[in-house]
């Protein structure tokens, strides 16, 4: 790649000294120093075998201008950028880039799932080199997405030249800062209703007519009861209900943030469990796969309650009335398995809370329970 040369003659000779030795860059690792006592130096600083290296190259004017970029040429020739391990420049495209950045990381199933879809919006550029790729011409290709995908889309490229210039392919990074010419997103929040409308949720869903009602309805109680996100709902195993203690013990490799989590079971919780079938218990898919996301969302709509609420929305709204109880905050969060410390704090506290969480469900599943039995009263004692 050419080098741009910052430097000229007048710079030069325009420059004056300070207090402390400073440096101007003329680019490719050229600089000249300039000495409190007005000496002035060209130093060539470059990396080689992974070590960083600087060279005198002579003082100024004595050396000129001209004379010193020759010199830093020669100089930099042999010298062997112990990053450069990969291909050369010329035959390394974009989207062998991307793959080979894609290889330095451990994904888990559902992420490996979201860099195919960021791979397959980047195909235009796979044939590219990276150097080719002009932050306007990403700005104009970003704004042709849709708001949610561009600044996923705009970092992994942000990424991969980062990775490119940590390798020295690349000598200055210029695609870093495109995503913040977006304009803002402001996303929605999920569709929810206030609890005290609750009573005309359940009286909705009561009225459904099809064949498997009574498993939707025990679905929708027992996300309520549990405040389970869908895909740790869906991928409950009866093996993890403790009955002894009331509590259902969730394994790290089914939850979101991949801790352990314990449900403390309310009497009503209880009630329904001791009803479902082994069948009912939908676990032979694995946690992360993306249908046992669906699951939840498809039972909504055989219930006809998805213009109210959608499934995450049932914690949004179990989480506003547990706030109006004036409960534990901390506690609270980990009703929905938040957790509110620092990594610092967490270190120190390492209580659960669930000797508050059993008092705090059980208010709710009475609460739940005030509002569904006019509707559907075979759910509870």
């Amino acid at each position: 790649m050419s080098i741009k040369h910052k430097l000229t003659d007048l710079t030069l000779k325009g420059l004056k000294p300070k207090a402390a030795s400073y440096l101007k860059s003329d680019g490719g690792g050229l600089n000249i120093k300039v000495y409190p006592n007005g000496r002035m130096q060209w130093l060539l600083r470059k990396s080689s075998q992974g070590k960083a290296m600087q060279i005198v190259l002579g003082d100024y004017p004595e050396v000129s201008l001209k004379q010193a970029r020759e010199l830093a040429l020669q100089e930099a020739a042999p010298l062997i950028d112990g990053r450069c391990f990969v291909k050369p420049v010329a035959s390394m495209n974009f989207g062998e880039l991307f793959n080979q950045w894609i290889g330095t990381k451990t994904l888990r199933p559902n992420t490996v799932k979201k860099y195919k879809n960021i791979a397959k919006h980047l195909e235009p550029f796979n044939q590219r080199s990276l150097d080719s790729i002009s932050p306007m011409e990403l700005k104009l290709f970003a704004d042709k997405l849709a708001p949610t995908i561009a600044p996923i889309i705009l970092n992994a490229v942000a990424n991969v030249e980062i990775y490119a210039n940590a390798l020295g392919l690349i000598e200055v990074p210029k695609l870093q800062y495109v995503a913040k010419t977006l304009k803002p997103y402001k996303g929605e929040h999920f569709r929810s209703i206030h609890y005290e409308q609750l009573p005309q949720l359940f009286e909705l869903a009561s009225k459904c007519k099809s064949p498997r009602a009574d498993y939707y309805l025990k679905m929708l109680l027992i996300g309520m009861l549990t405040l389970l996100r869908t895909h740790e709902l869906h991928g409950l195993q009866s093996s993890w209900i403790d009955n002894d203690n009331k509590v259902i013990n969730l394994p790290s490799s089914i939850m979101k943030a991949k801790r352990p989590h314990t449900v403390p079971i309310c009497t009503q919780l209880d009630f329904i469990l001791s009803t479902m079938c082994p069948y009912e218990f939908v676990a032979s898919r694995h946690a992360l796969d993306l249908k046992l996301e669906r699951r939840q969302q498809n039972i909504f709509v055989g219930l006809k309650i998805t213009p109210l609420i959608c499934p995450h929305g049932v914690r949004s709204l179990a989480r506003t009335w547990l706030a109006d109880q004036d409960f534990n905050f901390a506690a609270c969060e980990m009703c929905l398995a938040h957790r509110v410390e620092n990594a610092t704090q967490q270190a120190y506290q390492r209580s659960d809370y669930l000797k508050q969480r059993r008092v705090i469900m059980q208010a709710w599943g009475d609460y739940v329970e005030q509002c569904a039995r006019p509707y559907m009263p075979q759910f509870f004692k």
